[in-house]
């Protein structure tokens, strides 16, 4: 799913940027040439967890506009003016888009299918919110633009929304308007900090008290979809069962005390798996994960519900790390891809009409029974029973002559697989039924390859029609019983044959477990985008089943129209293993056939590449970037512009004027107030409402700070809803008399904005107030206030997520080398420790640093290494790890060029987040920069800074753990073979 912010490309108003990150046509066509299916999502509203849902900032300070047509919660009314510059963002965008639809060039085109608008509900309840008019227009104005591919919308879950029916029909008295598929969302386990007691009551639900997701909620969620979306009618009754997102994770707020490590960790390695099965379960065959790599709200792009990081806990990490819940994954997608010719058309069957049976009956969740080329049945099957209990027995019951073929099989708590029954491969032996998972369905020549799990805890058995002759290094055991033979194996990773005196050729299985499970990497090439030159090479086959297979490598990536492999090892891989079509039973240059003793010796077709290199721990040295030549710079409160600030009438304590209203929407707001002060006996009272984060200085000092934020809705600063408790969010700071003088004296208040509200499904709220509601100096002798406000307007830049909004941080600074003896305390690596760099913002005023580090010669990086290459460098992600009680925005970016802002710091905890991820595009070889805006609460405040790789837990979860493995791995390109023409 590629959604599109309206807001990136159209800073203000008539103005649109498609040309450098915003390429959206580079991209497309990138998509084309690597073979990946798109799914566009342009809005114009988008949600996505960013500021207003993607809608400009420069629309929505048009206060006579209705964004959404939204009126109020719960009620919406069509606005032409929204409608009118909805048609003008679809009039920039769609252009790109039509040319690389796949009904325009059904050979190498890439997006499938435009998706209008964002969880748009018809009726909630019964009650009508979504406007058909609406829909109706961003749909006429699509096909005006030339967009022929199928349209839909994403319900906010299976709620019978805009689908396509007669045009007789009628709901709610008008007439209705429907898109050609039916897609609906599908996000079943809350994060506890999430759940709806959590948005009623704001509670923080601390994680000792979270327990385990109950696999109930599960099954609530899922196992009545199909007849659910079916009962719609219309449309939904003949299109595909489609989810646009399903869950893959789940986000973080601010003011949580738990990381993205503990969500994951809550759902664990099985959760999205499980998932996966339990919707092809329903006979989904169209999805798209959300999300599948979280990635980070890189500047000010998030909405206040998400910090910085968007790890979301999913599949890749954001640091790029592939996790156990990524991996289990593959093996799922893996799976439905080898059988997809025969899963993408079945029918469910009752318990009556299925031969197989299951015992205990509850770890059977559905049947299904393929309409493809075979009658197969898909077994999926799950265990939600907690306990010791791990053997299920499932039997095949013939139905003319009710023999029962019955097998056994182990499964784990929390956990699926989808076994098959009544099957022949190509070598013609027929498969009765298999309760052991089969990840992957290939083809060598004539013969049929599975790769299949028999481990501890998967163990299972086969069994086939007839007498069949079993042989290879899994000590295959075969039992026959009644017409049937049922073989078990003694190895856990080995190989097999299967054969029949009749066959026209081999059935091999081979078994994989452990760390080589977790490698298994297949190649598929759909047919959309094969090259004609492979088709010719292989001849007829089977596209759905994997051109090339491998195992062994941390990570395994195929070109396989150069016939090369891009793997990344770490210490612990010893080596790689490939099977190909494409290559046969001839190993290429550097591979060889296993050894006597690999368990894998005497495979015909497989071939082995030893990785030797990882006894030397030489190869795998990686020596940490050192900041040095810092500089430091300080824009004094000042020399800002300020203007001054109407303020409400009636009011000398509240601006008339919303952040929003002026373009700052962006990081900060400052605000200037000056008064007399006619003498200093005592401390004074200010009476401050801000929203959100708000820090500020009396005469240049800082004394204060609070956070107006709350994770329940219709609250002050809430995170989502209207912000209804406006005058819940008032606090008393003590102004002291040290800092007080006689005559002039000025207060700063600088305040944060955590962004614009996203104005989800039927919410009101992404104009809820932002920096100060009300401010007021209450004390003898103060006199009249005077009000200025200062900012950066983002209607003026290119890049409205990327700025702190400090006026001058654009180039209006001036730099001064930072005090030798402060530089000299840090960023030096001790007995494998490495010291940060303490930078202070002295009187906790905003103060600019900035420091420069080469990256280690062996180190790939994105503009140093290239496909071509075979020489093997390391792969570090790296990242910026902060320490200190200070506030901190942070850039990356070479020393001649622009650095971009990466990451949002909260040494006091407002948000949990202290290690910022550099994507590697930002990185190059020498002279890049790391810049930082400090500022505190009080006096002396500091944030320590350094750059460092990222160290996780042993295992496969990703989660961080300064004592754990360091995520070095050597990246490697190895030709297989001779490169088609």
């Amino acid at each position: 799913m590629l959604m599109l912010p309206y807001r990136y490309h159209s800073p203000d108003e008539g103005v649109y940027h498609f040309d450098g990150n915003r390429d959206i046509d580079y991209l497309l066509t990138l998509c084309e040439e690597i073979g990946l299916f798109v799914l566009a999502a342009p809005g114009p509203y988008i949600c996505a967890e960013t500021q207003a849902g993607g809608i400009p900032q420069w629309v929505v300070a048009k206060r006579d506009v209705r964004i959404r047509h939204s009126v109020v919660t719960f009620f919406r009314s069509y606005d032409s003016k929204y409608s009118n510059h909805s048609a003008q963002w679809l009039s920039a965008i769609l252009p790109i888009l039509a040319r690389h639809q796949i009904t325009s060039r059904p050979s190498n085109g890439c997006l499938l299918a435009l998706q209008l608008e964002n969880e748009n509900f018809e009726a909630v309840k019964g009650f009508p919110i979504g406007l058909h008019d609406e829909m109706r227009h961003l749909a006429k104005t699509a096909r005006d633009l030339g967009m022929t591919v199928p349209f839909f919308t994403n319900d906010g879950w299976e709620a019978g929304s805009f689908i396509a029916r007669p045009d007789s029909h009628r709901k709610f008295g008008k007439p209705t308007f429907g898109l050609d598929l039916y897609g609906f969302d599908k996000y079943v386990v809350f994060c506890p900090t999430s759940s709806p007691l959590a948005v009623i009551t704001g509670g923080k639900h601390e994680k000792s008290t979270w327990g385990t997701w109950n696999p109930s909620t599960v099954e609530g969620a899922l196992d009545r979809l199909e007849s659910t979306v079916r009962g719609f009618g219309g449309g939904a009754a003949e299109s595909p069962m489609f989810i646009p997102e399903l869950q893959g994770g789940w986000f973080n707020h601010y003011t949580v005390g738990h990381s993205f490590d503990d969500v994951y960790d809550y759902y664990g390695e099985t959760y999205t798996k499980l998932v996966l099965d339990s919707v092809l379960a329903q006979g989904t065959t169209a999805l798209s994960f959300y999300m599948w790599y979280g990635g980070t709200n890189w500047g000010t792009l998030g909405d206040p519900d998400v910090y910085t990081s968007y790890d979301y806990s999913a599949c890749i990490r954001e640091h790029g790390y592939l996790s156990g819940r990524g991996r289990r994954m593959r093996l799922g997608l893996a799976f439905a891809r080898s059988f997809a010719d025969l899963l993408v058309r079945t029918n469910a069957m009752s318990p009556e009409e299925s031969n197989v049976v299951v015992t205990p009956s509850r770890y059977l969740n559905r049947c299904r029974r393929s309409q493809g080329s075979q009658p197969l049945e898909f077994v999926f099957l799950r265990k939600f029973a907690e306990g010791k209990e791990a053997k299920i027995d499932i039997a095949w019951i013939d139905g003319e002559t009710t023999k029962q073929v019955a097998l056994t099989f182990d499964l784990m708590y929390k956990e699926s697989f989808v076994a098959i029954a009544n099957y022949v491969p190509l070598s013609g032996v027929r498969l009765i039924l298999s309760a052991m998972p089969i990840h992957v369905r290939a083809l060598i020549g004539n013969d049929e390859v599975w790769i299949v799990q028999c481990d501890s805890k998967a163990n299972g058995q086969m069994a086939f029609a007839g007498e069949i002759k079993a042989l290879g290094t899994l000590q295959p055991k075969v039992l026959r019983k009644d017409g049937a033979s049922i073989v078990s194996f003694d190895e856990t990773s080995g190989w097999a044959t299967i054969e029949q005196s009749t066959g026209n050729g081999k059935l091999y299985i081979i078994a994989l477990t452990g760390d080589d499970l977790y490698t298994l990497a297949p190649a598929f090439e759909e047919a959309h985008w094969a090259r004609q030159s492979i088709i010719e090479d292989l001849g007829e086959r089977n596209s759905t089943v994997p051109l090339a297979v491998a195992w062994g490598a941390h990570s395994i990536d195929y070109d396989l129209e150069h016939k090369r492999v891009t793997i990344e090892t770490t210490e612990r891989d010893t080596a790689l293993y490939l099977f190909s079509p494409l290559i046969g039973n001839v190993s290429p240059p550097g591979f060889s056939a296993p050894r006597p003793d690999d368990p894998y010796s005497g495979l015909p077709f497989l071939h082995r590449r030893e990785l030797s290199r990882t006894s030397d721990s030489a190869t795998f040295q990686f020596t940490r970037p050192v900041v040095h030549s810092w500089e430091t710079a300080v824009r004094d409160f000042g020399s800002m512009p300020w203007e001054s600030i109407p303020l409400r009438s009636r009011s000398l304590t509240r601006p008339a004027l919303d952040p929003i209203d002026l373009g700052f929407t962006s990081g900060h707001s400052l605000y200037r107030l000056t008064f007399l002060l006619s003498h200093v006996a005592r401390d004074l009272i200010l009476h401050l409402n801000i929203r959100h984060r708000v820090t500020f200085y009396l005469n240049d000092h800082a004394v204060g700070g609070h956070l107006t934020y709350s994770l329940a809705t219709n609250a002050a600063g809430a995170k989502n809803g209207p912000d209804i408790g406006i005058r819940g969010g008032e606090r008393r700071h003590t102004l002291p008399a040290r800092y007080l003088k006689k005559g002039k004296n000025e207060i700063v208040i600088l305040v944060e904005s955590f962004g614009m509200n996203r104005q989800p499904f039927f919410v009101n709220d992404v104009r809820n107030p932002r920096g100060v509601l009300e401010a007021k100096v209450v004390g003898r002798g103060v006199g009249e206030v005077r009000w200025e406000v200062a900012g950066v307007d983002v209607r003026n830049l290119r890049e409205v997520f990327a700025v702190s909004g400090f006026p001058g941080e654009d180039g209006g600074l001036e730099w001064a080398k930072l005090d030798s003896e402060e530089e000299s305390t840090g960023g030096r690596e001790e007995d494998g420790k490495l010291e940060p760099v303490k930078l202070v913002a002295k009187n906790g005023i905003p103060t600019w640093f900035r420091g420069r580090f080469n990256l280690p010669p062996n180190i790939a990086t994105f503009h140093r290494t290239s496909s071509e290459s075979t020489s093997p460098v390391l792969h570090v992600p790296l990242r910026v790890r902060m320490t200190g009680p200070a506030t901190a925005y942070i850039y990356i970016g070479p020393g001649n060029g622009t650095q971009t802002m990466i990451g949002r710091y909260y040494g006091n905890g407002d948000a949990v987040q202290k290690d910022f991820y550099i994507p590697e595009g930002l990185l190059w070889e020498e002279d890049n920069v790391v810049k930082l805006v400090v500022y505190g609460r009080e006096d002396g405040e500091w944030v320590g800074v350094s750059i460092e790789e990222w160290r996780v837990k042993d295992g496969w979860s990703g989660n961080r753990d300064e004592e754990g493995v360091r995520m070095v791995t050597v990246r490697e390109v190895i030709p297989f073979g001779k490169e088609v023409e």
